[in-house]
């Protein structure tokens, strides 16, 4: 019994240990061509299961754009970060999120980070 939960806190451990080494690489990546998006889609789903299914199920709609920044967000993203990740200035994520935050006040979320963690 004693092996058996030995084992079993390391494979907890083990589990960690990669989606802390995925969240390092997510981080770290740039969105900047197709390719990166699935790149970017495949790791995501490795750390937030579901998230992009329940995104995609959602009546709202969401252009790709509003999907990357609610992905990213989720990551605990600020807008530098952001910008830095998808190739573009501050100020253009800081217009994407207001617009996403219009579209949202309208379904009764009051952020874009309220809706980046729901899913």
């Amino acid at each position: 019994m004693n092996n058996q939960l030995i084992l079993k806190e390391n494979e907890i451990k083990q589990l960690q240990n990669s989606k802390n080494e995925k969240l390092e690489e997510l981080n770290e990546i740039r969105i900047l061509t197709e390719k990166d998006w699935t790149r970017f889609k495949s790791l995501f789903d490795k750390v937030h299961p579901q998230f992009f299914r329940k995104l995609n199920a959602n009546s709202l709609n969401f252009t790709k754009g509003e999907k990357r920044l609610l992905a990213l967000t989720r990551l605990d993203m600020e807008n530098p970060q952001i910008a830095d990740a998808l190739g573009i200035s501050s100020e253009s994520v800081s217009k994407s999120r207001f617009r996403l935050k219009k579209k949202l006040e309208e379904h009764a979320f009051n952020s874009v980070e309220e809706l980046a963690y729901s899913f």
